[in-house]
């Protein structure tokens, strides 16, 4: 964001894509475990998609109604507090 100048919503929406192909990618390397017999619930698969969806559809409302300049500061507290999650769970 600081380096090219992106604004914050280019920014969320490119990292959203890029994890977007990443989930697609590992569910294809899955099939041979679901052809094996993987058992899968079904209903938390439901629960995380529904869950998405709705995020999505919220953050977009939002995303429209948030200055960029406050986008860009809320999205650097994000990643921080995701980076301060996982060294925590990695230490620990």
């Amino acid at each position: 964001i600081l380096l090219l100048r992106m604004p914050a919503r280019y920014a969320s929406a490119t990292s959203l894509l890029v994890m977007s192909i990443n989930m697609a990618v590992a569910g294809l390397g899955r099939i041979p475990q679901f052809a094996a017999g993987l058992d899968v619930d079904w209903l938390v698969v439901a629960l995380f998609t529904a869950g998405s969806a709705l995020g999505s559809i919220g953050g977009e409302t939002a995303g429209r109604r948030i200055p960029d300049r406050i986008a860009t500061i809320l999205f650097g507290v994000l990643l921080l507090a995701v980076a301060a999650g996982t060294l925590a769970s990695d230490l620990l």
